[in-house]
C-alpha cells in the first residue's frame, strides 16, 4: 500500500478510537485487505491478496491484487469525486481511462499503453444496476490474454448478484461458458464489500488481472451461504464445483474470516480461508 495511504489509515483509525459511542448505523467499514488460500489436503494450491486504499472522502484511491503469479497495482485518480484514470504503479505508461453516460454511470473504460488503445471495456446496466461488462482486446495486441470476456450479471430482488454467466472467447476464436449461482445469508449478514465505494469502478479493476474470474464480488453487498459454478459442453450444462460458506464476523458484524469447502466433479475437497481487515469510521 502507498504511504499516504498507511498514513491515511492511522490517521482514521485514530480518529476513530477516540469517539465515545458506536453504533452498527452509522459505523462505515471499508475494506481494506482480503487473502485468501486454497488447500487441498493441507497442501497450498493458490493465495491471493486484496489491497485498497481510500482517500478522507471515503473513495478508493489505491487497488492492488496478488493472483497467480500477477502483481496488478494501480493508482486511482480524480476530478472531484469522479474517477477519470487509473495508473500502473509498475508501468506508469499503462492506463485505465474512465468515460461516464449521461446518468454517471461508468459506461467505457479503455486500456491505454502510452498513445495506443490496446483494447478497453464496455458496460451496461438494467435498472441502475450493472448487468454486464464486455472487456475486448485490439486483434494483435501483444500480451492479450484472449480476445474478449463477457459477465452477465442477474441480480436478486435485493439487487446482490444472484448468477454471474462468463464467456470467454480465447485467441484461436474457441469459447468456453461458465455460470455461478449464488446463495446469499439468511439473515441478511453484510458482504465484505458492501462498504467498499464505487462496486463498479473496483469490480473493473480486478479485471486487469485475468486470472480473476469473479468481478461480482464487489457488487454484493450480502453475505453468502454458498455457490454452485457450472460450464458449458454440446448445450448440456454441468456442475463443475459446489461451495458451502462458514462465516465469522466481529462486533460490529463485519465478516473477517470466511471458511468455504469445495467440492468438484473433477477435483477432491478443497477449502478456501479468507481474511479481511477494515477502515471503520463514524
Amino acid at each position: 500500500m502507498l504511504k499516504n495511504g498507511k498514513s491515511f489509515l492511522l490517521l482514521l483509525f485514530a480518529a476513530a478510537c477516540q469517539s465515545p459511542q458506536t453504533t452498527l448505523s452509522d459505523r462505515v467499514c471499508q475494506l481494506t485487505q482480503s487473502t485468501e488460500q486454497l488447500t487441498a489436503e493441507g497442501v497450498v494450491l493458490s493465495t491471493t491478496r486484496q489491497q485498497i486504499a481510500y482517500n478522507a472522502q471515503g473513495l478508493p484511491v489505491q487497488y492492488n491484487h496478488q493472483l497467480a503469479g500477477r502483481d496488478s497495482s494501480f493508482v486511482i485518480e480524480y476530478k472531484g469525486t469522479t474517477a477519470v484514470r487509473a495508473v500502473s504503479v509498475h508501468n506508469p505508461a499503462n492506463q485505465l481511462i474512465f468515460q461516464y453516460n449521461a446518468s454517471n454511470q461508468l459506461a467505457k473504460v479503455a486500456y491505454m499503453l502510452g498513445n495506443n488503445e490496446r483494447g478497453g471495456c464496455s458496460l451496461e446496466y438494467e435498472g441502475g444496476s450493472l448487468s454486464r461488462i464486455l472487456e475486448v482486446w485490439k486483434p494483435g495486441t501483444a500480451g492479450a490474454p484472449y480476445q474478449q470476456r463477457s459477465f452477465r450479471f442477474q441480480p436478486n430482488e435485493d439487487q446482490n448478484v444472484q448468477i454471474q454467466r462468463v464467456t470467454l472467447t480465447a485467441s484461436n476464436g474457441s469459447a468456453t461458458e461458465e455460470e455461478w449461482q449464488f446463495s446469499f445469508d439468511q439473515t441478511g449478514r453484510r458482504s465484505p464489500y458492501a462498504d467498499v465505494g464505487p462496486a463498479t469502478l473496483l469490480a473493473v479493476l480486478s479485471l486487469t488481472n485475468p486470472a480473476d474470474p469473479y468481478p461480482c464480488r464487489f457488487l454484493q453487498r450480502t453475505g453468502l451461504s454458498g455457490y454452485q459454478r457450472y460450464s458449458f459442453r454440446s448445450g448440456q450444462r454441468i456442475l463443475r464445483e459446489a461451495a458451502t460458506v462458514e462465516p465469522e464476523f466481529d462486533a460490529f458484524q463485519n465478516p473477517i474470516k470466511i471458511t468455504t469447502d469445495l467440492t468438484g466433479n473433477t477435483t477432491g475437497p478443497r477449502k478456501l480461508q479468507q481474511t479481511f481487515q477494515y477502515l471503520c469510521v463514524e
